[in-house]
């Protein structure tokens, strides 16, 4: 049920609402005090108190005297080398029935922050709540947190708002607040979305963005897109029961994403000029409908901002004025509640970079070998020392823009491959920068030990391939798709795609590595998830 509010509290919700720009991350000011009253609130309805999470509190109290003297600041404020960019997003605000509404958020933040936490709530247009403010909170990673609320208005309300909150601490013990809040009345007659897509005609169900790297099995490989320059096509349309309009009191706005819910590193990236999408000659306004068609359009900052051979959780969001109210429509590949008119939720979004050197020799069924630019579809390569025999399916060639890993081992190998290639071992698979000098690999003579690892830089061509019937469901993909690289055995593009998502939220390894101040709300944290997670 919802909680009672005040009216210095409905005014503290209004305030907020009408303080930031729809769909747009906001600093909070906890110098001023009613940013300082509506947080508290926000964590008190969602059940955050200093009781179970004396850290969070004391990190709270110290950030407020920090503002009282210098006032907020950003991560990149504090420090510009990262190449990606917090992630913090409402990706979806709606109903189907004008009465029972739901909303979801997302949060994805670099660097494994000692804690990160999101909050999500729902209001009618006096600011009072419909419905319980949800959390949800990550200790030694920020990578994927994903909200999802819900709430029953009033038929006779015209507008509800959804205000999420978000905070980190990052491992040097700065403290990040902010808060994006959205509102929404009437729903669109209609969303379409051309790009990103799946390719129907190869039979993709997943789209597939290869970033410099070409291949059969790609949706989209645009010129000049690699791992520091992330491009793809955007394109789309939405359309109204009433007219648009173009010059509303409160601005219209946009704003499009890629996350990456990377195990090892949030964060990600927005398009280039995101605050121009409606200056842009591609987005145009007519009447009851907006289309746009930015190809390709460049995100930023791109170096490092998504992970090679992982999902890119792909948001589209856009705040309208229209019939003079506020609507607020999503378009995204991520977790989102059951469809309703106000978002479209389309296919997961694959990102493909990683490979092997050209000039690797790889060992064809009948022993002999064939450098790997030299193989083909319907090549037959050696997949294990039993003589088990996979058919390539599909090449994939690009180039490295980040060292690769020379691995070289006392059975002679010397063998370089892309940090995120998997390696098998005796224990299992591996990625190829997690390796170390001693560690076991399997060869086509046996288990052998790593002697040498070396990062280096490669101007030739890297090269992966498809071993065995595309699977469209990566985490379905078993540990055998697998072909001899220049003797060692290694994984196919699929299994790369696989191991670069399989790391586990392991709560002993998160205690051991977590400062003793965060321990109690750590395990606060574990006591609630064992109340509310079901068996």
């Amino acid at each position: 049920m919802p909680s009672i509010l005040d009216p210095i509290d409905r005014a503290d919700i209004l305030h907020m609402r009408n303080s930031a720009l729809p769909g747009i991350p906001t600093l909070l000011d906890f110098s001023n005090d009613i940013h300082y009253r509506f947080y508290l609130k926000q964590l008190a309805l969602a059940g955050i108190d200093r009781e179970h999470y004396p850290e969070q509190f004391s990190v709270l109290e110290r950030t407020r005297e920090q503002h009282r003297l210098s006032g907020p600041q950003t991560m990149a404020e504090e420090d510009d080398s990262y190449d990606y960019q917090p992630i913090q997003a409402i990706t979806s605000l709606g109903t189907s029935d004008d009465v029972n509404y739901d909303s979801s958020s997302m949060s994805s933040v670099p660097d494994n922050p000692y804690v990160s936490q999101m909050t999500l709530g729902m209001y009618d247009e006096n600011g009072s709540s419909i419905g319980t403010v949800q959390f949800a909170q990550q200790y030694n990673s920020g990578t994927d947190l994903n909200l999802l609320a819900d709430g029953v208005s009033q038929p006779s309300e015209t507008v509800v708002t959804a205000i999420a909150t978000y905070m980190w601490q990052d491992q040097s013990g700065n403290a990040y607040h902010g808060y994006l809040q959205a509102s929404t009345s009437q729903a669109p007659t209609n969303i379409t979305n051309i790009a990103p897509m799946p390719d129907a005609a190869k039979g993709q169900t997943v789209t597939k963005l290869c970033l410099g790297r070409t291949g059969d099995d790609c949706t989209y490989t645009p010129v000049g897109g690699s791992g520091s320059n992330v491009l793809m096509p955007v394109a789309g349309s939405i359309t109204f029961s009433a007219d648009i309009s173009t010059n509303p009191p409160t601005p219209n706005t946009c704003l499009i994403t890629m996350a990456r819910p990377d195990p090892d590193q949030g964060g990600g990236c927005t398009i280039k000029s995101t605050s121009n999408f409606f200056g842009d000659p591609n987005t145009i306004i007519s009447g009851q409908t907006i289309s746009w068609n930015l190809e390709p359009a460049q995100f930023e900052p791109a170096n490092g901002c998504l992970t090679a051979n992982s999902e890119a959780i792909y948001t589209f969001t856009i705040s309208l004025t229209v019939n003079n109210l506020p609507v607020y429509v999503t378009i995204t590949s991520g977790s989102v509640p059951p469809s309703n008119p106000y978002y479209l939720q389309i296919p997961q979004l694959l990102v493909f970079f990683s490979c092997i050197a050209e000039g690797t020799e790889v060992t064809l069924h009948n022993g002999r070998t064939k450098r790997i630019e030299q193989c083909g579809p319907g090549d037959r390569v050696l997949a294990d020392s039993n003589g088990t025999v996979h058919t390539v399916e599909n090449m994939l060639k690009g180039t490295e823009e980040v060292p690769m890993v020379r691995i070289r081992t006392d059975g002679g190998h010397d063998v370089l491959v892309t940090g995120g290639h998997p390696m098998v071992t005796p224990a299992g698979v591996t990625l190829a920068r997690l390796l170390s000098v001693g560690d076991r690999v399997v060869s086509l003579d046996g288990e052998v030990t790593i002697l040498g690892i070396n990062r280096e830089m490669f101007h030739g061509h890297v090269w992966n391939m498809n071993v065995g019937p595309r699977v469209e469901d990566f985490n379905a993909i078993p540990d055998t798709r697998t072909f001899f690289a220049g003797g060692l055995l290694v994984g196919d593009n699929q299994m790369q795609f696989k191991h670069n998502r399989l790391h586990r939220y392991l709560p002993e390894s998160v205690r051991n590595s977590l400062p003793l101040r965060w321990q109690a709300d750590f395990e606060s944290h574990l006591n609630h998830r064992r109340r509310t997670t079901p068996v």
